[in-house]
């Protein structure tokens, strides 16, 4: 069985939504890219495309936090220089935005404080 499980960060916006026709009919898609970190300064940059109403509903903008679940998928093309070159991109099946952490400040500091009073 052929499932990966992946969090990370978008490291831009979702592509705009396309469609197109493919064997099992018509589709809706959208690509982008998610920044998964493995140690303190390094990061594993992973390819995402979501289909139909995965991509119809995706809110998520670059920055977010999101958690993919979906399969890999191989694609193999031919270069320019008539050498054939392949890469790995996740086809996610499901797509899950995490909340965003409140940032700490002075505003959430004195909310702390007037709910204690």
């Amino acid at each position: 069985m052929n499932v990966v499980t992946i969090d990370g960060n978008l490291t831009q916006d979702p592509s705009e939504l396309r469609e197109g026709k493919g064997k099992s009919g018509m589709f809706k898609a959208r690509s982008f890219r998610i920044a998964h970190k493995i140690a303190k300064d390094k990061a594993l940059f992973v390819n995402v495309e979501v289909f139909n109403g995965w991509a119809e509903n995706l809110r998520a903008k670059k920055g977010d936090a999101v958690v993919i679940v979906g399969e890999l998928v191989e694609n193999s093309f031919v270069g320019k220089d008539g050498k054939t070159r392949s890469n790995l991109y996740v086809r996610a099946r499901e797509v899950k935005l995490l909340a965003r952490k409140p940032k700490a400040g002075p505003s959430a500091e004195s909310d702390e404080e007037n709910s204690s009073a």
